[in-house]
């Protein structure tokens, strides 16, 4: 029988070496995980995450017996750019 069955000195300080490595790893990867997710949620805030939507209706019987009237213009040449104007 065998009774030398348990590692020697040099397999338990490379057990050791590789847990205090992995420690390392995972933090680092922790950190870099954060960085990536900051640079992330700069990138978006740079290109403009806020969308305005909106919806052009006629006017209501209402607002033509006010006088009011609305004039609604877009350019195609000026992409994504809405102008609205009230004249009363």
């Amino acid at each position: 029988m065998n009774t030398n069955c348990f590692p020697g000195p040099g397999v338990l300080d490379n057990l050791q070496n590789l847990s205090e490595y992995q420690i390392l790893i995972l933090a680092s990867n922790e950190y870099e995980s954060s960085k990536q997710k900051w640079l992330y949620n700069k990138v978006i805030g740079l290109k403009g995450n806020i969308r305005v939507f909106c919806r052009c209706r006629p006017l209501n019987q209402a607002e033509i017996t006010n006088g009011s009237s609305s004039i609604v213009e877009f350019d195609s040449s000026q992409e994504n750019e809405l102008q609205i104007f009230f004249v009363k």
